[in-house]
């Protein structure tokens, strides 16, 4: 993989050692448990580590790289088995010659709203988060499309309809999300469309901005001048100021 080759190239020896025993141990689990991990594994090398200090963090993102990388190459080889579309950059090295799957390559933002809706299902990782989902799952919903992805700890909770149609961290559950879907299309996108009730307004995005002006607010201790400017915005509130 790129990202080892160049790791072992650019980092000391021990903190590369330190780094892959952790990558090692946090295969199949979620990032819940990779605070953790990275403490423990760091003591076996005799290496001790706070959480949030730097060389901490500096193996916390390296962690989280190689395994998002992994994972998507995972889920990758799975669905090129399926009629799929797989759209983005970096596919290049996805073999689907005789295979159902297509890799139409990267598209715009706008391109892919656009056409996001006439598809059964839209597959995603959660990029190693466990409070919420990632916003393709929101985006999926909103457009009417059956979201499948990783559950975690918050999709248990506020996304129960959608377990059938959601993977765990082995790859037979991904095969096995798809297959619901495209077995029951229907029931994937009654399950999809009972989901959305449900969480609409809760979490929308409107609740987004409040619960963080409500944050930015508890820190600032008052409301900041420019936080919420009347319309028509300021000029140079939200972008930045043109030069001479």
């Amino acid at each position: 993989m790129a990202l080892e080759r160049g790791w072992r190239k650019t980092m000391p020896p021990k903190l590369f050692a330190l780094l892959f025993d952790a990558i090692a141990e946090a295969r199949g689990k979620t990032c819940g448990a990779f605070p953790k991990i990275i403490v423990d594994v760091a003591e076996q090398h005799l290496v001790y580590l706070r959480p949030g200090g730097d060389l901490f963090n500096v193996i916390l993102t390296r962690l989280d790289n190689y395994t998002r990388g992994v994972r998507t190459r995972e889920v990758g080889a799975v669905l090129a088995d399926y009629p799929v579309d797989f759209i983005g950059g970096g596919w290049s090295d996805l073999d689907v010659s005789g295979r159902p799957a297509r890799v139409l390559g990267a598209m715009t933002f706008d391109a892919m709203r656009e056409g996001l809706g006439s598809y059964l299902a839209a597959v995603s990782l959660n990029p190693n988060i466990d409070l919420s989902v990632h916003d393709r799952v929101f985006f999926a919903l909103g457009a009417g499309t059956v979201p499948v992805f990783d559950a975690n700890r918050f999709s248990a909770a506020e996304m129960p309809h959608l377990a059938r149609f959601s993977f765990g961290q082995d790859t037979i559950s991904i095969a096995a999300a798809v297959e619901a879907v495209l077995a029951d299309p229907s029931a994937a996108q009654a399950a999809a469309a009972t989901t959305l009730r449900e969480l609409y307004p809760r979490f929308s995005m409107q609740r987004s901005v409040q619960d963080i002006h409500e944050v930015t607010m508890s820190i600032a201790g008052a409301a900041g001048a420019s936080l919420l400017p009347a319309e028509p915005v300021p000029a140079g509130v939200w972008t930045p100021k043109q030069a001479a």
